[in-house]
């Protein structure tokens, strides 16, 4: 079910909840929770500003333009984050029946964002992205130190980034998305 709340898309699915809000002028915030309410930190690197974004809903899907970046959730829960000139620039990977109208509809039941339950409450959440571009990079913290910093495609293997938090390595996890044209 998509619903919206003061300048927010809030999505919900089976004790899931996703909310989408304007970051700025040009800029979205999506966070994911599988408990009761969000927790009343912020949590964010930067506070949000008074922002307004247009939000619009249809049956099959609700979007929020903000700026250049249109962010757009099916009534399936696939979040796709377009730019001004309506150009793809992130996608979930989901290959689930939720939408069988999606084009990547499939059997073999992947989430996009999957929950794995930590004792005490809490949950791991692994957020999963289709690549839309051969030639992009991406570069995070939560790294491993090595050499290698474009993990997406190194030599003639494609690899998966993982960015997480452990002994040594940062537990902070913003990532920066590069194209090259």
């Amino acid at each position: 079910m998509i619903t919206t709340q003061e300048n927010k898309l809030i999505y919900t699915f089976n004790q899931e909840t996703v909310l989408i809000e304007p970051w700025g002028k040009n800029a979205i915030r999506v966070r994911a929770i599988k408990q009761a309410a969000f927790p009343e930190e912020n949590w964010a690197l930067t506070q949000p500003c008074g922002h307004t974004a247009a939000i619009t809903q249809t049956e099959r899907y609700a979007q929020m333009e903000n700026g250049n970046l249109t962010a757009r959730i099916t009534s399936g829960g696939k979040l796709t984050v377009y730019n001004s000139r309506g150009e793809k620039l992130l996608e979930e990977y989901a290959r689930n029946r939720r939408d069988v109208l999606d084009p990547k509809c499939s059997a073999i039941e992947v989430e996009a964002r999957e929950f794995r339950p930590i004792p005490g409450g809490d949950y791991h959440l692994t957020a999963r992205f289709e690549s839309l571009d051969p030639n992009e990079k991406i570069f995070g913290m939560g790294q491993y130190q090595q050499p290698h910093l474009n993990l997406k495609r190194y030599g003639s293997r494609t690899c998966t980034p993982q960015f997480a938090g452990f002994g040594a390595v940062s537990a902070v996890q913003p990532w920066l998305r590069t194209a090259v044209e």
